[in-house]
């Protein structure tokens, strides 16, 4: 198994270009290129402070002063198929992961109520492996239906792969979003996952889109990935189009392939963020794992 390492990158302390200016762009309809992103993305010390004010011109004007919060429940955990060298739950990788099969409905419930009540404005259930078999589907319905008693929040589903029949019974069943991630570039992806392909995940946000489903996908950054990855993958996530994009940033776990990389400095995690801001100026951004 190849080792993914760090790579030392070109970085640069002074913005080459007029960032408000950019931001400005941004808000009269335009966009940011490949080339300003690239150098948004290196910005480094100070700098990253500059970024950060352009974005916040960006973000006050589409989404206003208002956070949102999104609640997810693992209703099947563990002895994934996948090799995500990310991921704790892998079979691949011996993590100390306890497995635990489907939850019952009655669970599911009330953790969609506990999630509407404490100010959550989506809550998800997220289930292990490439995506459900047909001997599941049952108890995922189950879990959807009970999940969908409860109102007053925005109804989710992790499911991993999905098929056509599926992502249509998932919209008659009343589930609004589906979050799959592309987690990095395609370049990359091969050297991250090799037991199904980016282009796998690409199909399964397309096919719920055209389901009539909300898509939710965004990324792994500190995964030994250049920052061409992290602008490519910025910009595959616009030419996709979901609604939300969850920001994760890698917190290595002992066991998995990815234990022996540092965490992202903060400056730099603060500076994809806005990155990722003006390239995608109109979806919620969700800053989620790692942000601690």
């Amino acid at each position: 198994m190849s080792q993914v390492c760090e790579i030392a990158e070109t970085t640069i302390t002074e913005t080459p270009f007029d960032l408000l200016g950019l931001s400005r762009r941004i808000i009269d309809g335009g966009e940011i290129t490949r080339t300003e992103a690239d150098a948004c993305m290196r910005l480094r010390g100070d700098a990253i402070y500059d970024l950060m004010y352009a974005a916040n011109k960006v973000r006050r004007h589409f989404h206003g002063n208002k956070v949102t919060f999104c609640s997810i429940l693992p209703t099947k955990f563990g002895r994934c198929s996948e090799d995500c060298k990310f991921c704790a739950q892998s079979s691949f990788y011996s993590t100390g992961i306890e497995a635990h099969s489907m939850m019952d409905g009655a669970e599911v419930a009330k953790a969609t109520e506990f999630a509407r009540d404490h100010g959550a404005s989506a809550f998800g259930i997220v289930n292990s492996g490439r995506g459900p078999t047909q001997r599941e589907w049952p108890k995922i319905m189950e879990a959807v239906e009970a999940m969908k008693s409860v109102d007053g929040i925005c109804h989710c589903a992790t499911l991993g792969s999905l098929t056509t029949e599926q992502a249509a019974d998932l919209k008659r069943a009343g589930v609004r979003r589906i979050n799959h991630n592309l987690e990095t570039s395609e370049r990359h992806y091969p050297n991250i996952v090799t037991t199904h392909t980016w282009q796998d995940r690409v199909k399964t946000l397309r096919l719920a889109q055209e389901a009539g489903l909300e898509t939710c996908s965004g990324g792994i950054y500190g995964m030994g990935e250049t920052i061409e990855d992290r602008v490519d993958l910025g910009f595959s996530l616009r030419s996709i189009n979901p609604d939300v994009v969850p920001l994760n940033f890698l917190h290595p776990i002992e066991g998995t392939p990815l234990s022996h990389l540092k965490p992202l400095e903060p400056l730099v995690i603060l500076g994809i963020i806005a990155t990722m801001r003006l390239i995608l100026p109109k979806q919620d951004l969700k800053v989620a794992g790692g942000r601690e």
